[in-house]
């Protein structure tokens, strides 16, 4: 009975810890858009400070066997120094659609 107990409780800590991680104020700000460049429709994340304008702007891309949320850890980074950050994610990856191969993915890079 109390091992049951136990498990209760860690599971009820566990809950509260997730409802407050995603009840408290974020400092940056996170929109999504499919933006076409050049004929690729490309699923972007654009990541920005909330308060204060931006000084400037970073596109940042994945890797070949990742997505933009690999690097969003990145991005916050560039947030916090006042930057606009661009992360897009290429044919094949995320929610983008095509297929993906390096010279898709080099144009698309090109065009945006």
């Amino acid at each position: 009975m109390k091992s049951r107990q136990i498990v209760r409780a860690i599971a009820g800590v566990l809950l509260c810890a997730a409802g407050l991680w995603f009840a408290l104020p974020t400092p940056y700000r996170e929109r999504t858009f499919l933006i076409d460049a050049g004929g690729c429709r490309l699923e972007t994340t654009i990541v920005e400070k909330q308060e204060g304008g931006s000084q400037g702007s970073v596109l940042l891309f994945h890797g070949i066997s990742a997505n933009k949320k690999i690097m969003s850890y990145l991005a916050h980074g560039f947030a916090e120094q006042g930057l606009r950050v661009y992360l897009p994610d290429l044919p094949g990856h995320g929610r983008t659609p095509g297929l993906f191969s390096p010279a898709r993915a080099e144009q698309c890079g090109e065009a945006l």
